[in-house]
């Protein structure tokens, strides 16, 4: 079991999946951005952390629009850190949309 994992095993997915955007935004950007990440998410589309899960489109789309074709970067990471945290494999697809990734 991987630090991820171990770190994460007992959240609920919605807990999870706001942990793991946060190390995300953490891992890329300084502390100062990531709260300003967050407060545009909040002010924005009423995403909260733990909204993430029930709001993926709505999150989807702040993302596009604060970071552009970046963002398709940082939903990558996200997945990958989700991935590795539930300890399962994903296989991407060309055309895959991070919504509908985070609703199955």
């Amino acid at each position: 079991m991987d630090i991820l994992s171990r770190q994460y095993a007992f959240l609920n997915f919605d807990e999870l999946l706001a942990k793991i955007v946060d190390y995300v935004l953490r891992s890329v950007f300084s502390e100062r951005f990531v709260f300003s990440v967050w407060t545009y998410l909040e002010m924005a589309a009423s995403i909260e952390p733990l909204d993430i899960a029930r709001k993926p489109e709505a999150f989807e789309a702040c993302l596009k629009n604060l970071f552009g074709p970046a963002a398709e970067h940082l939903e990558k990471f996200i997945l990958k850190c989700l991935c590795q945290a539930l300890g399962i494999k994903i296989e991407l697809e060309e055309s895959y949309k991070f919504s509908d990734v985070i609703s199955e």
